[in-house]
């Protein structure tokens, strides 16, 4: 984790909606995991899955769009293929409660996970939980999961309010960057459009940040923290007249942040492919 293991693992539980191929989709709380597009197509050697990211809607309207008059409007969450599940499985097993009921005092990780689910055979009482077979490869995935987040062995004492806080302690222990390591943001935004005349193009904007090994900078650092940083230096240097609350979608804030951001090395590289349909969206099938 180079962020807050809490946010990731609280993201997971939120509802979604989002529109695609002219219908409107709901996903309820609890149900993204679930809900969850396997393969996301981007880059050569990523296996990237997503997941629907709050309300999309919210959007169309702060960019200058007309949602009705738009087939899809779709923000979500790049995460690696597997993740998902794996998640989903925590989420059913109660380790992902919020419920004050849950409050956590175990002596391990491990009587942690045993509080959960019971004692016994671990990969029996996985699968009969998950209402899965014993031989399901799930099960074996779920399994070398837990081991790498150090609840198979024991550990130190945990106390936390709730499940979901007891998992975001271990996670940050288990998996925190080691020396050497280093993370990756990848961003990615298309626009398929329909010209007046008929014909199709498709733009993309994308990103693709790694952090620093040798210093221990993390790409998500960077890319978080050195846009406020320009945001509030164009403060001080007065070049921003409008007054309130705003969004970087006026452009005496974007152009001026965008170049500098460029002079750190933050840029992102634009396509626009004339005569196409083919976008990311139909390689997705995302919906049926």
């Amino acid at each position: 984790f180079s962020w807050s293991p809490r946010g990731v693992l609280t993201a997971g539980l939120n509802p979604a909606q989002y529109k695609a191929n002219g219908r409107m989709h709901q996903i309820a709380e609890g149900k993204l995991f679930e809900n969850r597009f396997a393969s996301v197509p981007l880059y050569p050697g990523f296996a990237f899955e997503g997941l629907a990211n709050r309300d999309s809607l919210q959007y169309a309207e702060p960019y200058g769009l007309e949602l009705e008059n738009m087939d899809t409007m779709f923000r979500g969450t790049l995460r690696y293929e597997g993740y998902s599940e794996i998640m989903d499985c925590l989420l059913r097993l109660g380790l992902l409660s919020l419920d004050p009921k849950s409050h956590v005092s175990a002596a391990s990780a491990t009587e942690f996970l045993h509080n959960a689910i019971g004692k016994g055979d671990l990969r029996h009482l996985l699968a009969q939980r998950l209402a899965l077979s014993s031989s399901d490869p799930l099960v074996d995935r779920l399994l070398l999961a837990l081991e790498e987040f150090g609840m198979l062995s024991s550990g130190s004492p945990i106390t936390a309010p709730t499940s979901l806080d007891a998992m975001s302690k271990i996670l940050q222990t288990s998996l925190k960057l080691n020396p050497g390591e280093r993370d990756i943001v990848c961003l990615f935004h298309e626009f398929g459009i329909e010209n007046l005349d008929g014909s199709y193009s498709v733009q993309t904007s994308s990103l693709v940040a790694y952090g620093d090994a040798e210093s221990g900078e993390t790409a998500m650092a960077r890319t978080v923290g050195v846009p406020a940083a320009i945001a509030a230096r164009l403060l001080l240097e007065d070049k921003v007249a409008t007054k309130g609350v705003l969004r970087p979608t006026i452009k005496e804030i974007y152009e001026p942040l965008l170049q500098r951001l460029e002079a750190k090395g933050l840029v992102f590289a634009e396509q626009t492919k004339n005569g196409v349909h083919n976008s990311l969206q139909h390689r997705m099938k995302w919906t049926k």
